[in-house]
């Protein structure tokens, strides 16, 4: 099972010397290597196209930031992972995560300092990665904090509960919100890059701070969600929202 040195010097051209340093860890040593091992083909010549696919039978890189400084263009989990685990891409410069079709949660600081990060897909029924994140049920908090380089994300009907602060420090400029949530968090937007929203009308409120220094410029919403306030402070250079009621 040892890593051959092709394998060793892909890595290390990809910044991923966590993932390297693992291998010497008594905890993680054996599932590293196995990944390590298994995301070559059949003739044990690694990819080359910047892309890390993680094998089916590994399901679990918790607590240990296994892609921090990782600069692969795309990471690709496996159908065997229901849970995408904490801090997994905290600090990485990966662009694209593909998670697979049975992730139903995002534990905290998933992809926190994330700052390459601009899109995260989710494989269907069928295999096909698609935008819509549908099926999964939990964003805990700050999983999304600080992913400067993510411009869009589609928050899915399946979505029921989110944690504080998650797109905080983010470049989201456009979210389309499911019916799911009922609630947006404290600090949800703030000082993000978001500039419009629309609220649908299961949103029973917006706590303070929701949009705090955020660059939004209008929100438009269908319900009658009690707005707290300083819900908006500083949103704008303005300092008011343009706020558009639907009928």
């Amino acid at each position: 099972n040892a890593i051959s040195n092709d394998q060793l010097n892909w890595l290390k051209k990809q910044g991923a010397t966590k993932l390297i340093d693992m291998t010497d860890n008594d905890e993680m040593g054996v599932i590293a290597t196995d990944i390590i091992n298994k995301m070559s083909d059949s003739n044990g010549k690694v990819f080359e196209d910047n892309t890390f696919i993680m094998p089916e039978d590994v399901s679990v890189l918790n607590k240990t930031m296994p892609f921090a400084g990782c600069t692969f263009a795309k990471v690709v989990l496996p159908e065997s992972m229901t849970t995408l685990p904490e801090s997994i891409f905290r600090e990485s410069l990966v662009e694209e995560v593909v998670l697979g079709s049975n992730v139903d949660i995002i534990e905290d600081w998933a992809f926190y300092d994330a700052t390459a990060l601009k899109r995260v897909l989710k494989k269907d029924a069928a295999g096909v990665a698609q935008e819509s994140l549908e099926g999964i049920t939990t964003f805990s908090g700050m999983a999304f904090y600080n992913t400067a380089s993510l411009e869009s994300i589609v928050l899915p009907d399946s979505l029921t509960s989110i944690g504080s602060s998650m797109f905080t420090f983010s470049g989201v400029k456009n979210v389309t919100i499911g019916s799911g949530i009922t609630a947006l968090v404290s600090s949800m937007f703030a000082d993000s890059g978001l500039t419009s929203i629309v609220i649908p009308e299961t949103i029973t409120s917006v706590p303070a701070s929701a949009f705090a220094r955020s660059a939004l410029t209008c929100r438009i919403t269908s319900s009658e969600a009690p707005v707290e306030t300083y819900a908006f402070p500083a949103a704008n250079a303005l300092n008011v929202p343009c706020i558009v009621k639907t009928i």
